[in-house]
């Protein structure tokens, strides 16, 4: 519609339209005192429909000439049925949407934004549609966020003005288009206000390049998963104000020297799944604000000696589930800060972790003095060596439970699992002790615990043992034995499933509450 002619042509016929159906409506009614509330309802209604048409069409008129205006009206059976009405949708209380634009959308874009607004589909993900082309695609995802995230008692929707439709995270997905193009994103600029925009979850097969997110500038955090195999230089260029970016599933397995060079802003970093080897000296280069580091489930076999030395505040390391069986042993050295470390499940089966010209030891957990939160799988004959004063919390992965001497005294959170051997009186000088999970695989040890085995245990704030057998009866023989262990026992709960049984105890505190009182001020001080 270019000419003002054409626009009040349109809305005449709409308004025609508008009377005509609520007269064929009205005329179907019973004239009796049950249906004077919904023929009150339908002339209201139809009044304020052609008030709205006729603001629109002013709105239109006087605008600029490429205005285009589109309804999208509630469908008749919704509005008399009042289950479907009631439903829990992503749009509730809506008559119908006037959508201005400043570009003609396509028919099949607005019949699929129709059929959600009208609730016809009651559930629905990326997968429910499907588009002739990508930026319908995300056009439409776009439509409705902003939707979503405005009035939804207003029916009128003005995209044409960018400035004022503000999204704070976009997130761009297909299964159809493996890639999005430089050009795939360009109408963006005409539909929200770029600079509001400061997280950005990218999830398609291929990473072209990063340059579409450079129109961003108050970006600060990425999320892409992607096949990128090589992490190249310069692949953030403008991305300066990152703090999070995370790479999860990415299958790397190479990444360039200085790849994050222009990212100081960096706080958080997730390689989390990918197929890296080698963590080299340069990788991680100038990331001195960093203070988390992931790279769980990798094939990392090597940790050069100055990985970390760009990293002075980092705070978690997550090094589990990879394939470290030597070390130098002053990889660690300089990582003064370091409050949380895993370590769990890091070298094939049989084959011993090793530092450089040593049998691996602890000494090195040792220089990490601020170090709170540990989670191990191996440690052998050495483990009373660990001398950390602020550990709090501590997971361990291995059968037999080790005997914790006065070196533990301060432990807060203890975590067991796969457990085949208990022996008694292991947990006698946990005299700090507030939380106890034990995970047994072998659940002969139900069988034989008894009161020595938790001795020194009297003040347990929660307490949970699992077990893989869904014969909860030695559990509930138990029961008695493990309430001694609460000075305030507020809940005992046991539960049963198909593969498992377990036996939960609280006082006033859930476990989620309780870890986190007690590990914040340790973590964040």
């Amino acid at each position: 519609m270019n000419s003002e002619e054409e626009i009040f042509n349109y809305y005449s016929k709409l308004i025609n339209e508008i009377d005509l159906q609520s007269e064929t409506r009205l005329l179907s009614l019973d004239l009796n005192s049950e249906n004077d509330k919904i023929v009150d309802d339908l002339t209201n209604l139809r009044l304020s429909m052609i008030n709205r048409s006729r603001e629109i069409e002013k709105h239109n008129v006087e605008g600029t000439s490429n205005k285009i205006a589109v309804f999208i009206p509630k469908d008749d059976e919704l509005i008399h049925t009042n289950e479907r009405i009631s439903q829990s949708t992503y749009f509730k209380n809506m008559i119908g949407k006037f959508f201005i634009l400043g570009e003609k959308l396509s028919d099949d874009l607005i019949s699929k934004l129709s059929d959600v607004l009208n609730r016809k589909i009651r559930k629905f993900q990326r997968s429910t549609f499907d588009f002739a082309n990508l930026q319908d695609e995300l056009k439409f995802w776009i439509i409705l966020d902003l939707l979503r995230h405005s009035d939804s008692q207003t029916d009128l929707f003005d995209l044409t003005n960018s400035f004022n439709n503000k999204l704070i995270n976009l997130y761009f997905s297909s299964r159809k288009f493996p890639v999005i193009n430089e050009y795939d994103l360009d109408f963006l600029v005409d539909y929200i206000n770029l600079d509001e925009v400061s997280k950005i979850t990218y999830d398609f097969p291929c990473l072209m390049n990063t340059n579409n997110f450079n129109r961003f500038k108050n970006l600060t955090s990425l999320g892409i998963s992607a096949e990128i195999d090589h992490l190249s230089y310069g692949l953030f260029y403008g991305l300066e104000n990152l703090e999070i970016l995370k790479l999860i599933k990415c299958k790397i397995k190479t990444i360039d020297e200085f790849a994050f060079d222009n990212l100081e802003k960096l706080i958080y970093l997730n390689l989390n799944d990918n197929s890296l080897e080698t963590l080299e000296t340069n990788i991680f280069y100038n990331l001195s604000r960093l203070e988390k580091l992931y790279v769980k489930h990798n094939e990392i076999t090597q940790i050069e000696i100055d990985t970390f030395l760009w990293c002075p505040n980092l705070k978690e390391l997550d090094l589990s589930l990879n394939k470290l069986f030597c070390l130098d042993t002053d990889v660690f050295s300089i990582m003064n800060n370091l409050k949380l470390l895993r370590m769990d499940y890091n070298i094939p089966k049989k084959r011993k972790i090793r530092f450089e010209n040593e049998m691996m030891n602890f000494y090195f957990i040792n220089q990490l003095t601020d170090l709170v939160s540990l989670t191990i799988s191996d440690f052998y004959d050495n483990f009373i060596d660990i001398q950390i004063e602020n550990l709090r919390h501590l997971v361990i992965k291995i059968p037999e439970v080790p005997e914790f001497r006065e070196n533990f005294q301060n432990l807060l959170i203890l975590t067991l699992i796969n457990v085949e051997i208990f022996p008694e009186g292991c947990f006698y000088n946990l005299i700090s002790l507030k939380m106890l999970k034990i995970i047994l695989r072998n659940k002969q040890i139900i069988r034989e615990i008894d009161d020595q085995h938790f001795s020194g245990l009297e003040d347990l704030g929660y307490f949970l043992i699992e077990v893989n057998d869904p014969d909860p009866y030695w559990l509930q023989t138990n029961q008695d034995l493990f309430n001694k262990m609460f000075k305030n026992n507020i809940s005992s709960k046991l539960t049963t499933t198909s593969s498992s049984s377990k036996i939960e105890i609280l006082n006033c505190e859930s476990e989620k509450s309780l870890k986190r009182r007690l590990l914040d001020y340790y973590l964040e001080g």
